[in-house]
């Protein structure tokens, strides 16, 4: 499992955008992943836990869990290669809490206490929410690793 997240690592920095918000009790019985969202925090601050992506400490706050009913392959608005993801009707309205609470702040996606990337939470939209690859972009076969690690399918 090291090497899958050892691979995520070297992902492309990315903003984040999403369409939902607040999350649910970690306890939530599912069989479908669960993904932890953490907003940026300065180091110095109480309740900021270090974390490393790329090879470089960030430091986030407390979690929200939100459980992955369906990723998918996507394009962005400029035409390039995205991951959208559909939550569980249960965490929808928890989710989108979640984001209009963060709207321009950092944060990282978590799985498996992993960072598997971290970005600027981008205002709601209602559409599922989407993971782009920033200014640089993903590649097809990012997404598609990104689609199959959503789904359980790792």
């Amino acid at each position: 499992m090291s090497k899958l997240f050892s691979l995520l690592c070297a992902l492309l920095p990315l903003a984040l955008s999403a369409c939902a918000g607040n999350p649910p009790s970690r306890d939530y019985d599912s069989s479908r992943p669960m993904i932890e969202v953490r907003p940026g925090k300065p180091s110095q601050e109480f309740g900021s836990r270090e974390f490393e992506y790329k090879g470089r400490p960030i430091f986030l706050g407390d979690a929200s869990y939100f459980h992955v009913e369906e990723a998918w392959a996507s394009k962005d608005d400029k035409g390039q290669p995205a991951v959208e993801i559909q939550l569980t009707s249960e965490d929808e309205a928890a989710a989108r809490a979640w984001v209009n609470r963060n709207v321009g702040q950092t944060a990282a996606i978590l799985l498996e206490g992993h960072v598997l990337l971290s970005g600027v939470v981008q205002p709601p939209h209602d559409r599922p929410i989407m993971l782009t690859g920033g200014r640089v972009g993903y590649s097809q076969s990012e997404v598609d690793f990104l689609v199959k690690l959503l789904n359980g399918n790792y």
